[in-house]
């Protein structure tokens, strides 16, 4: 079907990753970086889950 569009899946999945990536680029955030530790997280969250 996509060839029937000529529509290149492959070139929209990378433009697409390329524009989420430069929407949630690490060194655009302003601010601390802060690692999650998941154990601790999800003790803490195990209710609301």
């Amino acid at each position: 079907m996509a060839d029937h569009l000529d529509f290149d899946l492959e070139e929209a999945f990378l433009s697409k990753i390329d524009q989420l990536n430069k929407r949630y680029s690490v060194e655009d955030v302003k601010g601390k970086s802060v690692k999650i530790n998941e154990e601790e997280w999800l003790k803490e969250h195990r209710e609301e889950l």
